[in-house]
């Protein structure tokens, strides 16, 4: 059963439930680098002390955490579990640590796109080859029934071994079907601006379905391939 978006008590009760259900005893890490910040979530790599695993942490980045971002992240561990594996980051479980909900997955090892970006253009082949994997997953995303809304260099992962692009950052996403994605507008902390759909604004009256990915997925595109965003200001 695919995640839907909160909505009421009965939602509340659901995510309440799937935590009871799914949280496990709080592990030790030994929390390292900051890896990327997806809107109001960071995600660490660390490494858990009783087997000495590689992990990554996902939690919220406010100081004094919300039932928001729990439930936030709540709903992308249910969401999860409900793709293919070989799509997302391989999630472990859902734990409090250190007093804060945090999903933790598998540590592949790979990096996330935005820690490669430069002030320069990446040559064609390479382009070319990252450009493939990272249609390819989305396709695969969207065949399962899932919008991501929020596909930007924080939220595509490369697993260096493969070559395989798995995308992480699902805490916007939505399973909706398409007649009725009349979502909430982003925010600033959902996604990067530059990386908007214009449909994601709320200003236009346009249901968000899997071209606002495709949206995204072209400015990351352009991003790469020029080495600049299409749409710059001076303007605060």
């Amino acid at each position: 059963m695919r995640a839907r978006g909160a909505g009421g008590a009965g939602n509340r009760r659901n995510l309440s439930q799937h935590v009871r259900d799914h949280t496990t005893k709080s592990s030790d890490y030994q929390v390292g680098e900051e890896l990327v910040r997806q809107g109001e979530d960071i995600l660490y790599r660390a490494v858990r002390r009783e087997d000495r695993r590689s992990v990554l942490l996902k939690t919220y980045a406010a100081p004094d955490g919300s039932d928001q971002a729990s439930d936030r992240l709540t709903r992308e561990h249910r969401l999860l579990q409900s793709l293919p594996r070989d799509l997302v980051l391989p999630v472990l479980g859902i734990e409090l640590v250190k007093g804060r909900t945090a999903l933790v997955f598998d540590d592949p090892g790979g990096y996330f796109l935005a820690s490669r970006l430069g002030a320069n253009a990446i040559d064609l082949p390479a382009f070319l080859e990252s450009a493939l994997g990272m249609a390819e997953t989305l396709a695969e995303i969207h065949r399962a029934g899932v919008v991501h809304r929020s596909i930007q260099p924080a939220s595509i992962y490369t697993d260096p071994l493969t070559r395989k692009v798995r995308l992480a950052g699902f805490g916007s996403a939505t399973d909706l079907p398409r007649t009725s994605q009349r979502v909430a507008p982003a925010t600033i902390g959902d996604l990067s601006l530059a990386y908007l759909a214009p449909e994601q604004t709320g200003r236009m009256n346009r249901a968000v379905d899997r071209r606002t990915d495709l949206y995204s997925l072209g400015v990351v595109f352009y991003r790469l391939i020029t080495g600049r965003l299409p749409f710059e200001s001076d303007d605060a």
